[in-house]
Parts: structure tokens; C-alpha cells; sequence
């Protein structure tokens, strides 16, 4: 399904002559051979961007009005009478959306650039150049009145970065009332008013290189209607916004850092730009950085995806790992809604297991009574067509139905009923026959009723000290309360967040770049598909990048000069 102004075209190109100018220089081929190059074009345009989501919309509006004539490829069907739901409200949406869609709709300005990009550099561990991070910067102190010019209405609240010892300098808060459902329709009705082309259910399959000059000429596609393979000619550009690889299971085991990591984003996020960009000579960076923590997961639910996971209501809770051992401050600087990874990755090795994978949220019933344990973001927010989660219902009591929450009068007892869920097999799709019992696809639960009625005594104990103080991991003393209203109840949390960060390198320019830093020509990125973030995330950080960097890449896709 297409909609916009693209360019059919049959053009015979096996004797064509053409100049070949890179960013910075100009490489002219002559050849009365070229078999890199189809035998024809079934569209043409200056500039195809690859991926129909938040980052895909912002690259597609830039080149688009930077003069360019531009065509989306997205991956994804259509939906006839396509609705995104959050709050309680709908929007309309043409078609695709990725992680923006479905998202919490937060995003940024920094009020000082120089200050940004030196912390972002930080937060990268170095892995991110620092003129990578301040062209990011640059374009983000102006992010309010580019939203502006888009008709994104945004209301700035200053504070401080989420990091107490890396100086973020302040910045200005923007939190979309209807989260990324409404910042996706606002940017897809844009798209829409340039007539921008947006081909639906047509994923990209390759990129079509010159193997001399190493420039990208076109994409190859399926369209999934007609199973027909299509040649796209990108006179000036290619743009990669294909997302990270959240439902690749192959890419995850080997490139994450602890096995499962599920996620709640856009499915349709299967690695495919970085499989594209690896066959034309593309370094990789970030694969090991997602943006991620704990969140309910249950492997028997026919949905790959997780739930995502906020704080609830009530403070009176804890999580503790597989042997019913508390582990960590569960509202640290920043709160572990995104960046609480790190520390499920503690691995024994005389096992072998992932000590913390799964860990379990333990409470008591005024939580249970606060409301659901997780957030209006997610896959459950989409149509069935597009492969929706079942919604987690207002006061929990669905999922204790269906035994995803364990419960007992007793933390002793409850201890008896988690270890009721134990093994949980089938973990590693690579793993699943019937003679595979191993650690790595059969987790074992066996949690010690002692033990967990003594990680929730003491920490019982902490919260009714006077003052109230966490002596093992400083649990902040408002957030102390105690887990003592029964029943009580447990829920399995595995890693799991919104996306992944890894992917091509991209330099300053938006390009992507080789293992040694050389951009390849007329390709850029944008979005989570190689993103900036490196080690440590920052909130909203994605969006504003999608926000920012497709300013950058569409901009610079558009001034190339025409290769034909």
C-alpha cells in the first residue's frame, strides 16, 4: 500500500553513465557495465528512508522540506481505520509508529548544549565521539521551537538530569498527555500534509551498492501483498530508521548482556537494518546498550512481549533474586524504570545460572490494591493485526486468575507458591527440545521460606527504625514502607524495556560509518538503529533523539548531489 507523490519508473540502467559525488568529494564512474545496478527501477526518489516510525517521520519531514523528494518503505501492514489508544483516548494514525507510538511520549531541550553533549559523552563511557554528541546537543537546545513549527504542543518544565554525579546541566521536560500515540500522529499527520510517499507492508530486504566507490544507490524491497521484489532507486540518499532488534532472538543471545532480555516495544523490530548495513561494510557500536530493567514477562503468554513495568502506587514492596535474596536500592538515582539493567547481569558460574533473572517483586495487598503493576505503553496499545498484548487489567486481579501473580497468607507461604512456578522452561527458543533441560533453557526456582521471611524482616526492620534507614542499600527513607498487609504477592520480573541501543556506527553528519570510521557514502541513520546512547541512558532520550538526529540525517540525505 503506498500513498504520496513516488516516481514509477522502468528506466534501463545497464549501460547508464553516471557521476558519483560523495559527501566531501566527487567520484565519477564510467562504465558500459554496471551489475551492481537492476535492470530497472520500479521507483524512484532523491531520498528513501527505511522505516516508518518516529525516526523514519522526523528524517522523512527534513529532507522532504529541505528540497528533497523522498519515499518511505515501512515493514509493517497496513490497518484499515488505524487508532492508537492511551488514557483512555485514540489517535489516528495512517500506518507504522515503531517504538514511538507506543511509548510514554517524554522528551527534552537541554538549555545548554556544550553542557549536554559533555555529559552524553559521559553517559557513552567515551563510546560515543564527542562531535557526535554535540551536533545531538546542538539541535536539541532548539527542540521546543522545532515541535513548535511542527504543531507538537509541548509545555516545558525545568529540571535537573537523572545522573547525581554527571552534570546534565538543566533542560526542559516535555511529557506528551497522550504519549507517543499522539506525538506519532501529530508527526505522521505531517508527513501526510507534504504528501510525503509511505509505502506500507514493504520491508526493505537490501541495499544496492556500487562495490567500487562503495556508495548506496537504491533498496531492494518485497512488497508483502503481492510478494513482488521491488528496485528502489535513491538518486541522492538512503536513510536507516529500522529500529533496534528487541525481537531477534539470535542477535540478543549473542549480543546482550543477560539471557532472556524481553522487551514491550514495536515487534517489528527484527535487526533488519543492521543485517543491511553489515553487507555494505558497516562498523557496529552500542550492541551490548538497551534501554532497560525489570518487568513482568510470562513465558507461557502466546505474546513475545513483556508488560513495561512502573512504579506502583504503594511503596510497600521489594524484589529480590531466584533465592529469595534482596539486591539492590529499588528507587535509585535515577529510578530504575530504564537503566536498572546492569545489575541483572550477576552470573554464578558454578551452577550456571543468572542469579537475578528471574527476580521477583514481592507485596503485599495495598499494593495489589494501588492498581495495575504496569503502564498504558506498549505493544498492548496497537490491533490485534499488529500483534497486541493482552491489556493488564486496572486492579490486577486478571492476572492472578491466570496465575501470573503468586499469593500466600504467608511470606513462607508465598515462597512455597513461587517455587510452584519452578522450572520455567522453554526460556531459549534456540534451546526447545524435549531432552534440553540445561540451566540456559529450564530456570529452577528454589527460594527458602526462611530466606525470603528474612530479606522481608529486615527490611520490614529498616522501614520502622526511627529514622527510617536502609542500611544495605540506601533505599530512599520516604519509599521505606513496610510489607506486612496479607495476603501477600509475588510476580516474576525479567529484563525487559522498550529497545535496544545498538546498531551502525553514525557519525556526526548522520552517516554510517565503517569499523574505522569512514562514512559510507549516501547512508544515514537515525533513531535506535545505532543510536548515540551508550552505557547509560537517559529518560526520553530515544524520542529526542529520533527528534534531533532526523533533523540532522534528513537534512544532509537531501544535500547530496544526484548520482544519475
Amino acid at each position: 500500500m503506498a500513498r504520496g507523490n513516488a516516481t514509477t519508473t522502468t528506466t534501463d540502467t545497464s549501460t547508464q553513465t553516471t557521476t558519483l559525488p560523495a559527501v566531501t568529494s566527487t567520484l565519477t564512474q564510467t562504465t558500459t557495465v554496471q551489475p551492481w545496478l537492476p535492470a530497472k527501477w520500479d521507483y524512484t526518489a532523491d531520498v528513501v528512508v527505511v522505516g516508518y516510525g518516529g525516526a523514519g517521520a522526523v528524517a522523512a519531514i527534513s529532507a522532504h522540506d529541505a528540497g528533497a523528494n523522498v519515499l518511505v518503505l515501512e515493514k509493517s501492514p497496513p490497518v484499515a481505520n488505524r487508532v492508537n489508544t492511551y488514557g483512555g483516548n485514540t489517535y489516528a494514525i495512517s500506518g507504522g509508529g515503531g517504538n514511538t507510538c507506543i511509548c510514554g511520549g517524554g522528551l527534552w531541550s537541554c538549555d545548554s548544549a556544550d553542557s549536554f553533549a559533555q555529559a552524553l559523552y559521559q553517559l557513552s563511557w567515551g563510546s560515543t565521539p564527542l562531535d557526535v554528541c554535540q551536533a545531538f546537543a546542538n539541535v536539541d537546545a532548539n527542540l521546543v521551537s522545532w515541535c513548535g513549527s511542527m504543531n507538537i504542543p509541548v509545555s516545558p518544565t525545568e529540571g535537573p538530569g537523572w545522573y547525581t554525579n554527571i552534570d546534565t546541566g538543566t533542560y526542559k521536560s516535555m511529557i506528551m498527555p497522550g504519549g507517543g500515540a499522539q506525538l506519532f500522529s501529530l508527526l505522521d499527520a505531517q508527513v501526510q500534509k507534504r504528501n510525503i510517499t509511505v509505502m506500507l507492508g514493504t520491508p526493505a530486504t537490501g541495499l544496492i551498492q556500487n562495490p567500487t566507490t562503495m556508495e548506496i544507490l537504491g533498496v531492494e524491497a518485497t512488497n508483502l501483498a503481492t510478494n513482488a521484489a521491488l528496485n528502489i532507486k535513491a538518486n541522492k540518499a538512503v536513510v536507516l530508521c529500522t529500529g533496534g532488534f528487541e525481537f531477534n532472538e539470535t542477535m540478543k543471545l549473542n549480543y546482550l548482556k543477560a539471557y532472556p532480555t524481553n522487551f514491550w516495544g514495536w515487534n517489528y523490530n527484527t535487526g533488519d537494518g543492521i543485517t543491511m548495513a553489515a553487507k555494505v561494510g558497516a562498523g557496529m557500536w552500542h550492541m551490548n546498550c538497551v534501554s532497560a530493567a525489570l518487568s513482568p514477562w510470562i513465558p507461557s503468554n502466546p505474546s513475545p512481549s513483556s508488560y513495561p513495568f512502573l512504579y506502583p502506587g504503594a511503596s510497600s514492596w521489594i524484589w529480590v533474586n531466584k533465592h529469595g535474596v534482596r539486591y539492590a536500592n529499588e528507587y535509585p538515582p535515577p529510578l530504575a524504570i530504564d537503566t536498572f539493567y546492569p545489575y541483572l547481569t550477576d552470573f554464578d558460574t558454578s551452577v550456571p545460572e543468572y542469579t537475578r533473572i528471574p527476580s521477583f517483586m514481592i507485596f503485599d495487598s495495598t499494593v495489589m490494591q494501588a492498581g495495575a503493576l504496569v503502564v498504558p505503553w506498549g505493544v498492548h496499545q496497537l490491533p490485534a493485526a499488529l500483534g497486541s498484548n493482552p491489556t493488564w487489567s486496572s486492579d490486577n486481579s486478571t492476572e492472578l486468575a491466570k496465575g501470573w501473580i503468586q499469593t500466600g497468607a504467608t511470606i513462607a507461604d508465598l515462597a512455597s507458591a513461587i517455587n510452584g512456578l519452578s522450572p520455567f522452561a522453554g526460556i531459549h527458543p534456540s534451546l526447545n527440545s524435549s531432552n534440553n533441560t540445561g540451566p540456559a533453557n529450564s530456570i529452577a526456582i528454589d527460594i527458602d521460606p526462611n530466606v525470603l521471611t528474612e530479606t522481608v524482616n529486615t527490611y520490614n526492620g529498616y522501614c520502622t527504625s526511627s529514622p527510617p534507614k536502609d542500611l544495605q542499600f540506601g533505599r530512599p527513607a520516604l519509599n521505606l514502607v513496610p510489607i506486612q498487609k496479607a495476603p501477600f504477592y509475588a510476580v516474576a520480573m525479567w529484563p525487559a524495556g522498550p529497545n535496544t541501543q545498538g546498531g551502525p556506527i553514525r557519525n556526526a553528519k548522520g552517516q554510517v560509518c565503517t569499523s574505522e570510521g569512514n562514512a559510507i557514502p549516501r547512508l544515514y541513520s537515525n533513531g535506535e538503529l545505532g543510536s548515540v546512547w551508550g552505557l547509560l541512558y537517559h529518560g526520553a532520550g530515544n524520542i529526542t533523539e529520533c527528534l534531533c538526529y532526523g533533523q540532522i540525517s534528513g537534512q544532509n540525505a537531501a544535500a547530496e548531489t544526484s548520482w544519475s
